[in-house]
């Protein structure tokens, strides 16, 4: 049995490759253009790594040769290899088109850069002419159009700067028309300018860059601006909110009034001082607020908590009147209140900067013995904090 095969060199690119594959290299590589081969098959084993390896040990050996040859040879086919990827293009499969991948255009330096910039699109006397056909000023109605002069190509500027990350089936990526390289569609433009705005993907890019130039000139805000305007509106109404739950507390407060009821179901008719105030004197939004299930804070230990950051301010406002001058007196007695529990009062007397003389009260506090050791301790701890 014959362990050799029949192995040709593109002379194109210099791929080398079974004889048998020639039609499918041409199609590939190519696009369907036919293509010089010469036979390499002398000492090559049927066996593609030691294909391989003689391969790039021949590459190596040549140098850059090959490369001057390619780049040669790809400007004498990229007429023919355009023509048939504009076909291509015209059967609305814009994604899935062969590409050559040696003789890829790369993108020119005379369009846009980046999505802030604005399509090139120059007007010229005189277009550059192919096969007698040339490009049209009146095109730029596409307004995604953008023309590169340096290589007489059009790019789709939404695609290039707004595409989608997923690809499609088959899609190779990095070797998108109208994105990675341009494309030559002056024998049916109308046919392949329309195929690529009925693709999908193209319609999204649009969407993304309308909705960028809305944002760019104030007109739409962005997902961000409008999440974070949501979160400071909740975030004023909740102190709206708290706001009044503090002036009804106060209110009380000062009037020395119980804020707890016997009774604070829904269906009671009397719910304690706190409640009614609060169901009186509120707006609609409060009210909505007040009878739902979460967020209305008036639960007997969010009424604690109001009336201890209450305290700590008058507190605060007493000890704020006090003058630089540090002339004060502490007050304190002892006395048992009605639940037969030992209570010390605290006051303190001292002298504004108008030399007025003031006593309040800054609270009673719970004492479990009434020795002078207990009395002088919970004096320097109160005095301390």
């Amino acid at each position: 049995m014959n362990n050799k095969r029949t192995k040709v060199q593109c002379l194109a690119c210099g791929s080398s490759f079974g004889h048998e594959y020639r039609r499918k290299h041409e199609l590939n590589i190519h696009g369907g253009s036919q293509v010089k081969v010469k036979d390499v098959s002398l000492g090559v084993a049927n066996n593609p790594f030691a294909a391989a390896r003689l391969n790039f040990e021949r590459k190596v050996s040549k140098g850059d040769s090959d490369n001057v040859s390619l780049n040669k040879k790809c400007i004498n086919n990229a007429n023919s290899y355009n023509e048939t990827v504009v076909s291509e293009v015209s059967k609305g499969d814009s994604d899935n088109v062969p590409i050559n991948s040696n003789c890829v255009n790369k993108i020119s330096i005379d369009i846009s850069t980046s999505k802030n910039d604005s399509p090139v699109q120059p007007v010229l006397n005189v277009f550059p002419s192919t096969n007698g056909r040339r490009f049209s000023a009146m095109w730029y109605t596409y307004n995604w159009i953008e023309y590169s002069i340096a290589e007489d190509l059009i790019y789709c500027f939404a695609c290039r700067h707004f595409s989608s990350l997923m690809n499609n089936p088959g899609t190779i990526i990095g070797k998108i028309p109208f994105v990675n390289y341009g494309l030559k569609c002056w024998k049916e433009p109308k046919q392949t300018l329309n195929s690529h705005c009925r693709n999908k993907k193209h319609l999204l890019s649009m969407t993304r860059w309308v909705d960028y130039r809305n944002i760019q000139k104030n007109v739409q805000q962005s997902i961000a601006c409008n999440l974070n305007k949501a979160r400071q509106q909740d975030i004023y109404e909740n102190r709206l909110h708290v706001h009044f739950l503090l002036k009804s507390a106060l209110f009380l407060a000062k009037q020395g009034l119980a804020f707890r009821g016997h009774n604070e179901m829904t269906s009671s008719n009397n719910k304690g001082n706190y409640l009614e105030l609060l169901e009186t004197f509120a707006d609609d939004k409060l009210l909505v607020r007040l009878r739902s299930r979460y967020g209305h804070y008036t639960s007997p230990s969010y009424q604690n908590d109001l009336i201890k950051v209450l305290a700590e301010c008058t507190k605060q406002n007493i000890l704020n009147k006090m003058s630089l001058l540090g002339a004060f007196a502490i007050l304190v007695d002892e006395t048992k209140d009605a639940s037969k529990k030992e209570q010390l009062s605290f006051v303190l007397r001292f002298v504004d900067k108008d030399f007025d003389v003031y006593e309040h009260a800054l609270g009673c506090f719970h004492m479990t013995k009434s020795t002078a050791q207990s009395l002088s301790d919970e004096i320097l701890k109160i005095c301390i904090h």
